[in-house]
């Protein structure tokens, strides 16, 4: 809703764009994704992970103690040397020591970060 901004378009654009009864349709829908502890979201039918949307990053700390913040799970199994799914499958159960998803994965700690705030 940018109000045509980018466009060359000179008229003006009311700012109401639905009734009061859409809106409560709105306002009362069912959510279609459920936010996960560590920061992912999944799709509340069928669910699976949505990777399309970044809402945690991926900690790794080398052995040497370097650490690092990534973007991907992608990219975090390149720089291990690992395969996606093997690394996701690591994730994914719960470690007992501490509560949170972490995988130690050739002499790597890999940690997921949530980032929302809700």
């Amino acid at each position: 809703m940018n109000n045509f901004r980018f466009s060359n378009y000179k008229g003006s654009i009311s700012a109401e764009y639905i009734t009061e009864g859409e809106r409560e349709i709105l306002e009362n829908a069912s959510p279609l994704v459920e936010r996960l502890w560590d920061g992912r979201l999944r799709d509340i039918k069928s669910k699976k992970i949505i990777y399309n949307h970044t809402s945690c990053l991926y900690k790794i700390i080398k052995p040497s103690g370097e650490e690092l913040i990534i973007d991907t799970l992608t990219e975090c199994a390149k720089i291990i040397g690992v395969s996606v799914m093997t690394l996701s499958k690591y994730l994914d159960v719960l470690s007992e020591n501490n509560l949170e998803y972490t995988a130690i994965v050739k002499g790597h700690k890999v940690k997921r970060v949530k980032i929302y705030l809700l």
